[in-house]
């Protein structure tokens, strides 16, 4: 479905997961959950049958995590663990077991991801380079979603 898309798989400028996730960045904010509830009822709310420890707050955040996960992998448990914003390359964000995700299965579930907004939101294409409220496919995620 990406093929002659403007952000084509095989050509620049956006050739890998993380550059469609930059891409994203530029898409007007808007505050508030709509978006993320309508992304997250797309694939079915998987948030809503996991336990969840929410760390929020301005200072602490990593280090909090750091020792949840650290106790909770101790005593036998799977942690998964998403931070923002990265600090180098935005696969920090999403940690298992205190480890970042392996760049393959990153990329595999971001591309994953985004062929299923396309489908669900149309091409992304049609919203790209629009920063006002009209702008089509408001629904597409910016880059903090």
């Amino acid at each position: 479905p990406m093929e002659g898309h403007a952000l084509d798989p095989t050509s620049p400028p956006c050739p890998t997961a993380a550059e469609r996730l930059r891409a994203l960045g530029s898409r007007r904010i808007f505050l508030g959950l709509e978006r993320t509830r309508k992304l997250a009822a797309l694939l079915g709310d998987p948030h809503k049958g996991l336990p969840v420890v929410h760390v929020a707050g301005t200072n602490g955040k990593g280090s909090t995590c750091a020792m949840l996960t650290a106790a909770l992998v101790a005593n036998g448990y799977r942690v998964a663990t998403h931070v923002s914003p990265h600090l180098v390359e935005v696969r920090e964000r999403v940690r298992f077991d205190g480890e970042p995700m392996a760049a393959e299965a990153f990329d595999a579930a971001v591309l994953a991801l985004w062929d299923r907004f396309e489908a669900e939101l149309g091409p992304y294409e049609s919203a790209k380079g629009r920063d006002d409220a009209a702008a089509p496919s408001p629904d597409w995620p910016s880059y903090f979603e």
